[in-house]
């Protein structure tokens, strides 16, 4: 037994080490770690249909599914058919935006979405070994970096009364040895820890029937021996052992079931009566800080960057506050209905609207008017923006409705 949770602590810690050197590409929804805030070089200021455009690649279909980046590859789902059943997994040359493989599936779950979204909501992640492609359906699709399927599942069989009519996006997050799916809806709602080796379940923990968007959160400790998951939704935030799914704290509140909540060090920035700030330990002790109405985000999550948290409200206002007290610091307003989460490169925030408006925010200076911060905005002709945005190498990749982007400075710059 000794043995056993000695093996258990080292691969959960060898996990952790393989992500944070990963740290230059794009591993998940919010990118590896999940702070939505990359060290990605000279990244554009000025995006446009053609300024900084290294290359546009259509996709098979469509998806608010966000990239991947892995080295020289960029990864997107997608989804198709007039019932969204056809599911695809794509991986482009990061360099040239040629395709390098492309996988198609068939669903076995309930396809069904609002016409504004699709089946391929989830952004899948990866552990630089495999690909975990979830999909509105409650299809779990493993891929090996050369598309070869190493395992599928389809979680609504076992959970047939598992579906929303407008669908589901939670992202799927992998830790060590586990892939966590958090599936909420007013019907069958659990959340689960699958083997990422066999697809075999790990741990299930039933959810509230009520429907929620967000996405389970993976966080450690500063010594790296216990990762715990944060799964928030519209009536509270529950932090689960990775490894076990055993429930660690629970806090009740009115929580909005779409934003993901934000980790950076060790605080926690949870989307529940606004925004409650939440320290933990080894130990497993968890200690609300402050509680902010005021840091409210509406559907994209709160971004944390340089000792502030950046929450996009309804209406297109852009919300700064001081991470260590929850003090609003300025206010900017850029309009329009925002779905994907914002990026932080370089400080600066790029957010991109449904409409297909690009906005682009210098967050440090002073400024008498904080709605100069705005120093770029692009109108795309014909484009919709629902997926977030990835940055690395210097580059940022964005995916619409119809096509992959990847804006660079230097258009001709890729990986060697």
């Amino acid at each position: 037994m000794i043995k056993l949770m000695l093996s258990t602590i080292c691969v959960f810690i060898c996990g952790w080490a393989t992500v944070q050197s990963a740290s230059a590409d794009w591993w998940s929804f919010r990118g590896t770690g999940g702070t939505s805030s990359a060290d990605a070089g000279a990244v554009p200021v000025e995006i446009t249909d053609e300024k900084n455009v290294a290359w546009k690649t259509e996709m098979p279909g469509r998806g608010p599914s966000g990239p991947l980046v892995i080295g020289d590859r960029v990864v997107v789902t997608c989804s198709s058919g007039d019932k969204q059943d056809q599911l695809y997994v794509v991986c482009v040359d990061a360099s040239s935006g040629e395709k390098i493989w492309q996988r198609r599936f068939w669903a076995t779950g309930r396809c069904f979405c609002h016409p504004l979204s699709a089946n391929a909501a989830p952004t899948p992640c990866t552990d630089g070994q495999f690909i975990y492609a979830f999909y509105s359906s409650n299809d779990l699709i493993c891929l090996d970096m050369d598309g070869n399927l190493k395992w599928c599942r389809g979680l609504g069989v076992d959970h047939p009364k598992a579906f929303h009519d407008t669908g589901m996006s939670s992202s799927p997050a992998v830790f060590g040895d586990v892939v966590i799916c958090q599936v909420e809806n007013q019907g069958d709602s659990f959340a689960t820890g699958i083997d990422r080796h066999t697809g075999k379940t790990l741990w299930e923990i039933p959810r509230d029937a009520d429907a929620s968007w967000a996405s389970p959160l993976i966080f450690n400790t500063d010594d790296g021996a216990r990762p715990f998951c944060l799964l928030t939704s519209g009536a509270r935030a529950t932090v689960v052992d990775v490894a076990t799914g055993e429930t660690v704290w629970e806090k009740e509140g009115r929580g909005n079931p779409i934003p993901s909540a934000a980790v950076v060090d060790n605080r926690l920035f949870v989307p529940v009566d606004g925004t409650i700030a939440v320290d933990f330990d080894a130990q497993g002790n968890f200690s609300e800080v402050w509680t902010s109405s005021r840091v409210a985000p509406g559907s994209p999550s709160s971004v944390v960057h340089n000792n502030s948290i950046y929450s996009l409200g309804r209406g297109g206002v852009l919300s700064c506050a001081d991470t260590g007290s929850g003090e609003r610091v300025w206010q900017a307003r850029v309009g329009g209905q925002h779905w994907t989460t914002p990026l932080v490169a370089n400080d600066h925030m790029y957010l991109f609207a449904q409409d297909g408006n690009v906005s682009v925010v210098q967050l440090s200076g002073e400024f008498e008017d904080h709605n100069d911060r705005i120093v770029h905005t692009h109108q795309f002709a014909d484009e919709v923006f629902l997926g977030s945005p990835a940055a690395a190498d210097g580059a940022i990749y964005m995916r619409s409705d119809k096509y992959l982007y990847k804006f660079a400075t230097d258009p001709a710059r890729g990986r060697p």
